[in-house]
């Protein structure tokens, strides 16, 4: 990537970061994963452990449906069956963003029996739909990589606290735990 688009895509990352807002020592009901990336797991996993032994009845929330993840499987099985890897593409099984970020979220030691998938969602605004009803009012720590928190964040606050029932969501009470990146860090 030339130098000067390098540090034209730093500053628009930068102009779009958002705080987290999120306390360790807080009680939250739900711990959702909100990404389309499974880094949110990653490196967010620790800090659901952590408040887990504080509050053994925090449930972790996995959220997504047919987003970017579930149409990188759509492109990589596609691959694999013209390239003529017919095992290797009856191998891979479908699955939704949620159920990949579940299946992270296990392989890290998260209880199987504690993870909430949600993974109707088809957009920004059903997902949030699904987020509210299954907080109910009660206290959410959602987590999301840079990339995406500001949509969250500017969504969920129009949608769902000044228009939920245009939305048909409910309000929604969360704090924000963001994952820092880089543009460096997309950059294979």
């Amino acid at each position: 990537m030339k130098q000067d688009y390098f540090k034209a895509a730093e500053v628009i990352n930068q102009a779009y970061a958002v705080q987290s807002t999120y306390d360790l020592d807080r009680k939250y009901d739900y711990f959702m994963v909100y990404d389309d990336d499974i880094t949110a797991v990653l490196k967010s996993v620790y800090i659901y452990k952590y408040m887990k032994r504080n509050n053994p009845l925090l449930k972790f929330v996995v959220v997504g449906g047919e987003g970017l993840l579930a149409v990188a499987f759509k492109v990589m099985r596609f691959s694999l069956k013209v390239r003529g890897k017919a095992f290797a593409w009856q191998m891979l099984k479908p699955e939704t963003e949620a159920e990949r970020l579940k299946r992270v979220a296990v392989a890290l030691g998260v209880e199987e029996t504690n993870i909430i998938v949600s993974d109707d969602g088809h957009n920004t605004t059903e997902n949030l739909r699904a987020m509210s009803k299954i907080a109910h009012g009660k206290k959410a720590l959602v987590v999301s990589t840079q990339r995406l928190a500001m949509v969250f964040k500017q969504s969920a606050e129009f949608q769902c606290n000044q228009h939920p029932e245009e939305f048909a969501c409910r309000q929604f009470n969360y704090d924000l735990l963001v994952i820092p990146q880089t543009v460096a860090d997309g950059v294979a």
